[in-house]
């Protein structure tokens, strides 16, 4: 398994961007939330990071760490919008979320036993923080919980202030509602693309020939 470019897209979205270290826990983070917790990336708390520097990291988070814990926990077959919906989760508050204290949790056992309902209120239960000591719900992890189980299940996008992307877009192929502004630009184009082949035809001479009576006669 591996996180498809929609799922970066989530994470990046919520993630959002600092190209320098800043607090995040009892530590520090960078980028897309790469947090600075090992030998080999200590390089990263003097270091100023370009997005695309900042996404390879991001992605390296996932394969080496977040993917295969995943794949240690979860005995079920996941699609590619279920792996990145859950990546997401799994990324923001840690394996945790999929095992603790010796055992699966609710939101694994809900998964491997393929019980939607449950998997959806597992989803939303992670969103708490700690405040000066007290847990609590907190409006972003709400919301991006919401995000999660949205590509989880439909495999859409959903930004941080709400708006709602599907990933079919991002593949070049835009989906028009009916009787839109832009439906009624192209059906104008192409009555005058229509009407331009057939006096261009005109020109060329290639109705010379042409006779709606010869058409419309029953000899």
């Amino acid at each position: 398994m591996d996180i498809s470019k929609n799922g970066i897209d989530l994470q990046i979205a919520w993630e959002g961007f600092k190209a320098t270290r800043y607090p995040d826990g009892g530590g520090y983070s960078i980028g897309h939330g790469t947090h600075i917790d090992t030998t080999a990336e200590q390089y990263l708390n003097t270091a100023t990071l370009t997005r695309e520097q900042a996404s390879q990291l991001l992605l390296n988070d996932n394969r080496k760490q977040f993917i295969p814990a995943i794949e240690r926990y979860i005995k079920v077959p996941l699609t590619q919008n279920q792996l990145d919906g859950l990546l997401d989760l799994v990324y923001n508050v840690g394996p945790s979320c999929l095992f603790s204290g010796g055992r699966t949790t609710g939101l694994t056992n809900a998964i491997n036993a393929r019980n939607t309902t449950l998997i959806s209120q597992k989803f939303r239960a992670y969103n708490k923080v700690r405040e000066k000591g007290i847990v609590k719900a907190h409006p972003y992890q709400t919301r991006r919980r919401a995000a999660d189980l949205q590509m989880f299940m439909y495999g859409k996008i959903v930004k941080p202030n709400g708006k709602s992307i599907n990933p079919i877009m991002q593949l070049g192929v835009e989906i028009v509602p009916k009787d839109s502004p832009l439906t009624t630009i192209q059906w104008v184009l192409g009555s005058l693309l229509i009407v331009g082949s057939g006096f261009l035809a005109y020109k060329r001479g290639v109705f010379k020939n042409f006779s709606l009576k010869k058409l419309f006669s029953r000899k």
